[in-house]
């Protein structure tokens, strides 16, 4: 089995700080209303919120 420092999948800290994680995933205000003005219900604004962050950073 090869070694995890030569193989092609990332390596992550293992503790990431509050503050990088404020930072990097809190929406600000424009994001934040764009999303509320493309979902109807608290649900489906977190979704977008959650998709945007995943793909978009």
């Amino acid at each position: 089995m090869a070694w995890i420092g030569r193989t092609a999948y990332p390596q992550f800290k293992r503790l990431t700080s509050a503050r990088v994680l404020h930072v990097f995933f809190t929406p600000t205000i424009e994001e934040m209303a764009w999303a509320q003005e493309r979902t109807g219900s608290p649900g489906s604004y977190f979704g977008v919120e959650e998709q945007r962050n995943s793909r978009w950073r």
